[in-house]
């Protein structure tokens, strides 16, 4: 468990779904290798909204995602 995630969040890092929420905060935090982390996992789980949020992010840091 990452202590510095949960503190902000509570029980929503335990939960695969909400890795999308978890990709997102970070994102916005400048954590950007902790963001492409937990939304490759939401992609992974299926999460289509987090698959999506990936791609812009991949795109924007010019990591050749078309």
């Amino acid at each position: 468990r990452d202590p510095e995630m949960s503190r902000g969040l509570g029980d929503v890092y335990k939960r695969q779904r909400s890795y999308n929420a978890l990709g997102n905060a970070c994102y916005v935090n400048g954590d950007i290798a902790r963001a492409l982390n937990y939304l490759q996992r939401a992609a992974q789980a299926g999460d289509e909204a987090a698959a999506r949020n990936l791609f812009l992010i991949k795109r924007r840091i010019g990591d050749g995602a078309e």
